[in-house]
């Protein structure tokens, strides 16, 4: 059996810009462990990436409806502005944004 989930992340270092991906992992994996098995690395300025665990998950009862709540949540974040482009990241901002010193 596979848990259906689709995970929303907040990029660090972009100002808020967000993304979402959908996953299907098996029912058998220790639910503590779910953010670390949907984190997603994004690339930084200079080479490398920063790992990202999902600041909200939602759990769908198919592929299919995961697939559809991730293109509506995209879709949703495109239309105001907060989709995160695919830039890479200037790891200075990141950590500054993880240490809580840039809003």
């Amino acid at each position: 059996m596979k848990l259906n989930l689709v995970a929303d992340y907040v990029v660090p270092g972009t100002g808020g810009k967000r993304f979402v991906a959908s996953f299907a992992i098996d029912a058998s994996n220790n639910l503590m462990g779910l953010p670390g098995l949907v984190s997603l690395s994004f690339p930084v300025h200079g080479g490398g990436c920063i790992v990202v665990r999902p600041i909200s998950l939602t759990m769908c009862e198919s592929r299919r409806k995961a697939e559809m709540v991730e293109d509506d949540n995209r879709d949703l974040y495109k239309l105001d502005g907060r989709w995160w482009d695919y830039s890479p990241i200037d790891p200075y901002l990141a950590a500054k944004e993880q240490e809580g010193e840039v809003a």
